[in-house]
């Protein structure tokens, strides 16, 4: 699994500013689905936006469920 620090989301907003970007895409997995659902949707919704026409920057949280 990955896990984010603080550094992170400061890079993450440093990119965004550097590169002029205006639009950006929060995907947050339901906790009720399993972890594995979670990143398959999670990667399908990367290379989905992962185009210069997309214009848009993906930030996909996913977490275990309990």
């Amino acid at each position: 699994m990955y896990d984010t620090t603080a550094a992170d989301v400061d890079a993450l907003f440093a990119d965004l500013s550097n590169n002029n970007q205006k639009r950006l895409l929060l995907y947050f997995h339901g906790g009720l689905v399993k972890t594995s659902a979670g990143m398959e949707i999670a990667e399908r919704v990367l290379r989905y936006t992962n185009t210069k026409q997309a214009n848009v920057h993906p930030v996909c949280f996913v977490w275990e469920p309990v």
